[in-house]
């Protein structure tokens, strides 16, 4: 679907789905190109939200979403052309980045000083290390970013992320590598629905001459950069193949540095665009049962051209894409930056994956027969033509006959084999002398010699009654002999099901997940409802057995320690305090070294300067503000901030505190340490608002529309106007309903009491028990928990009841390994290693698949607090298969396997544990 982005906001205004819109396609290569187009209706109520300048969003393969921003939108007719580009090709308008020199800039550091005041922020960074980052003339964001990954041999990533109906974030990813190198196999001429390849040996060069800008006494730098790889595979008798570089800038003052880098980088790009395929290939990921066949821009695919004598079999790595987000099963691919290898280097490797692949091919395929002119001959006469269709994913493939071969037999009406018949191809012709009555004619598809699926259909002959009489206007056609009746004609109708089962018992209409598929054909327009009557075939086998453990992978470590002296010794804390230095230093230990000469020590801090000269007097300042106090009926006109008033009025005195804020003047109050009086006797003066002090031995009584607050010695009373009162006293707040119930808190905890009949008395509480303190809830009737607006439970005579479908849920413990014992260890090959945990709800599991097991053998003991009550026993999966192993435990923890195989599962055994 396409979603509509506010440019402003950032919020969805609309969304297309997939009817909506046609045509469409996305294109993506790793230059920085990448654009969307489709058409839509001009009539559609939505296409008003399409104009110029506003953004949309669109999915990724992965999760992820695109950005982009239309660009104007053709009407043609009643069609709407939208055509867009990536919105991130906006950071050439967001920001620019004067001519500097940042030495020793992380990529990330580098990136964040790009992306400043953009609306784009660094997302993932693989680069740790630092270096001299040089924009040499003024360069937009967009073209500065591009810079950065290249200084530091990065590739860039741009993404967005989508939270409700809202874009929430943009993010650069600057990566080492895209795409993953997925081992995938791409055939030359073969497996391909459609190929190009492109060489442009011309531009291949294995050295280049760099010449920098003219300088002003009319020198010129050059540098010279070879590639030994490139030489030593493209080399002229021994001669490089050379070639001439001028970076395109005016900056007279390149270093060598600068020069080198920049033809390193140059020289890099013409050994790697020698050659290039673009191939139109199936996205096998949509197939169900090929999830894992993806490919994305940056993958590193197995590609063997076979055109060349003798073959060539390279590393590919895909440059481009281009495909549909509404028919995600079509995709066009270009390949580039390749790295080649000898026959022998991959020829095992290739055996094993087309092996793989037909096996999936034979499971994925369906094939049916078609006649040009129907399956009934009539009297000994008639031919037709039948053709095999294969299909894989819904689509037709093979249409010329070339991809497989197709071996035909022929069956006669009782069964038989007609051993003479012996035609292959994807069409045959059939005439009315290969049918006597009825004839079946099956047809094998295979490839490389392995047959892939079968079809068949039949062929009938039939005969026509005599030929009747053309009817003549007043004769009598009826006084003659009845004719004989002419054999019926039949029709074939082919009927599919699938079932879980080999004898079809049940079976569905449904593909998903089946494992089995059966055939039936009949002469009627109704499917036989009896899963007896169709031929049923296995089209999903059961899963391998497990291959031989790998090795264990190593995991490295990224070391780091800082210094104040070079390296010679540690900052505090064994170096883990930041410093002036930082060391580091990676290995496949986890423990830190200890010793500080086993760091790489770079400096981070630089060191101070030397104190600069005393400056000259400044200029004089502006007139002074006016004194920091005034009092008078008027305010100062030129007052400093902080300032004070005292306003008075017409009698001198004080009616008012001010102080400049440095614009207003804000009204301050006088706290109780200004105004400090030791005895106060007596007062006769409207007080206006008392917000702090102590008043002792008063009462204080307070009238209000809402009722009398009343103050006096340790005790508050509020009396509402309908006679509620609540009161506060020592350590005590009572609430009283008169008449029907009442409420108070103290140390004792809350109390509620039916003094009414009408309320049930409750109270929560604390009591001691053996020593333990606990909470108490006391109620006469049930007790409601209620969560999000309604009651979930009761506390109930009987215990706790649930509302409606309301459920008990509990958090899951985490799993922790045990030690195994006697030579057991972990069976490895991505099974679960083994590992015990207890949920909240106090049961035990167990998981794992274990190998070195033997009969009797103790293979592991769970701690106290994992243990069962009494010994238990489980059946269990091993070698011999479920149900003839078995799993001991006892309650002591000791676990004993019972079992004829070497291996075994731990998964799904759970218990109680003893309490």
């Amino acid at each position: 679907m396409i979603h509509v982005i506010d440019e402003k906001t950032d919020k969805i205004l609309a969304v297309l789905s997939e009817k909506d819109f046609y045509n469409d396609e996305y294109e993506e290569n790793l230059k920085g190109v990448e654009k969307f187009k489709f058409f839509m209706s001009a009539l559609h109520p939505k296409a008003g939200f399409f104009a110029s300048r506003r953004k949309i969003v669109i999915p990724g393969e992965d999760g992820e979403f695109k950005e982009f921003i239309l660009q104007e939108p053709l009407l043609i007719n009643n069609t709407k052309e939208i055509y867009t580009v990536a919105s991130y090709t906006d950071l050439r308008k967001q920001n620019i980045i004067d001519p500097i020199v940042l030495e020793g800039y992380t990529a990330f550091t580098a990136g964040q000083f790009v992306l400043n005041l953009t609306d784009w922020e660094l997302g993932t960074v693989e680069f740790g290390g630092t270096k001299k980052v040089e924009f040499p003339e003024p360069l937009d964001a967009y073209e500065a970013l591009w810079e950065v990954a290249k200084i530091f041999g990065l590739e860039l990533r741009f993404r967005v992320e989508k939270k409700g109906s809202k874009i929430v974030g943009r993010y650069v990813d600057m990566v080492k590598r895209r795409g993953e190198l997925s081992g995938k196999e791409v055939v030359f001429g073969k497996d391909i629905e459609g190929i190009e390849r492109h060489e442009t040996a011309g531009e291949l060069v294995t050295a280049l001459k760099c010449y920098g800008p003219v300088r002003e006494d009319g020198s010129r730098l050059m540098v010279v950069v070879e590639d030994e790889e490139a030489f030593q595979k493209w080399n002229d008798h021994g001669r490089h193949l050379w070639g001439k570089y001028e970076p395109q800038t005016e900056n007279s003052e390149m270093t060598e540095e600068r020069l080198r880098t920049l033809g390193e980088m140059e020289l890099a790009k013409r050994i790697t665009t020698q050659i290039q395929y673009k191939l139109s290939t199936i996205a096998l990921e949509h197939i169900y049962g090929l999830e894992h066949e993806k490919v994305r821009l940056g993958d590193t695919n197995r590609v063997k051209d076979e055109s060349k004598n003798p073959p060539i079999y390279l590393d590919a790595r895909v440059i481009s894409i281009r495909r549909s987000i509404k028919k995600r099963s079509r995709k066009f691919v270009e390949y580039g930056d390749f790295i080649e290898y000898t026959r022998e280097e991959v020829m095992a490797e290739w055996k094993k994956l087309q092996a793989e692949f037909q096996r999936k091919l034979a499971q994925l395929m369906l094939v049916s027969i078609t006649s040009s002119a129907g399956n009934i001959f009539k009297n000994g006469e008639g031919s037709t033509v039948l053709t095999v269709n294969t299909f894989l994913g819904g689509t037709e493939y093979d249409m010329n006959g070339t991809r497989y071969t197709y071996q035909w037999t022929k069956r006669d009406k009782d069964g038989n084999v007609d051993t003479s018949f012996n035609k292959t191809g994807k069409s045959i012709t059939v005439t009315s002398a290969d049918v006597l009555e009825s004839a079946a004619f099956s047809v094998e598809v295979s490839m490389s010699g392995t047959v892939l699926q079968k079809s068949q259909i039949t062929v009938s002959d039939v005969y026509d009654g005599e030929d009747g009489y053309t009817p003549i206007k007043g004769f009598d056609y009826f006084d003659g002999k009845d004719g004989q009746n002419g054999k019926d004609g039949s029709s074939a109708y082919l009927w599919v099901r699938y079932s879980q089962n080999s004898n079809g018992n049940p079976m569905t209409t449904d593909p998903t997940n089946a494992k089995y598929m059966g055939v039936a054909t009949t002469t009627t327009p109704s499917a036989p409802t009896s899963f007896s009557f169709y031929t049923w075939s296995l089209i999903k086998g059961t899963d391998g057995q497990p291959g031989e453990p790998g090795p264990d992978g190593r995991t490295s470590y990224l070391h780091v320690k800082y210094s104040n002296d070079g390296g010679a010794t540690f900052t505090a804390n064994n170096g883990e305090t930041g410093g002036a230095w930082i060391g580091t230093y990676v290995d496949f230990t986890e423990a830190d070294s200890n010793n500080p000469s086993a760091y790489t020590w770079n400096k981070v801090k630089g060191d101070k300067g030397d104190k600069g000269e005393k400056g000259d007097p400044g200029a004089p300042g502006i007139p002074g503000k006016d004194g920091i106090a005034h009092m008078g009926p008027t305010a100062p006109s030129n007052p400093a901030v902080n300032a004070t008033w005292f306003k008075t009025d017409a009698n001198g005195k004080i009616i008012g505190i001010f102080k400049w804020s440095g614009t207003v003047w804000i009204e301050s109050e006088m706290t109780q340490d200004v105004l400090n009086v030791t005895n106060l006797a007596a007062i006769n003066a409207d007080l206006g608002d008392v917000i702090a002090g102590t008043l002792t031995g008063v009462k204080i009584t307070v009238g209000g529309t809402k009722g009398t607050v009343t103050i006096q010695n340790d005790e508050i009373y509020y009396v509402a106007p309908n006679g509620w009162v609540t009161k506060i006293q020592g350590a005590e707040v009572l609430a009283v309903n008169t008449g029907y119930s009442q409420a108070k808190v103290n140390p004792n905890g809350l109390f509620v009491d039916n003094l009414g009949n009408d309320l049930g008395g409750a109270s929560y509480g604390v009591e001691t028990l053996n020593g333990i303190t606990h909470a108490e809830i006391y109620a006469d009737k049930d007790i409601a928990l209620k969560a999000h607006g309604s009651t979930k439970a009761r506390v109930i005579n009987t215990g706790i009841s649930l509302e409606d479908d309301h459920i008990v849920s509990t958090a899951d413990r985490g799993w922790i390994a045990p030690t195994l014992l006697n030579g057991v260890s972990n069976y490895g090959g991505g099974y679960q290693t083994a590992a015990y945990y207890k949920d909240a709800l106090g049961h035990v599991h167990l998981r794992g698949f274990l190998t070195g097991s033997a009969d009797g053998k103790h293979i592991l003991t769970l701690p106290a607090g994992y243990r069962p009550s009494a010994l238990l026993s489980f059946a269990t999966w091993s070698n011999s298969s479920v149900g003839t192993s078995r799993i001991t435990i006892a309650s002591d923890g000791k676990v004993t396997a019972t079992v004829s195989g070497n291996w075994l599962s731990l998964d799904g055994i759970y218990f109680l544990y003893a309490n």
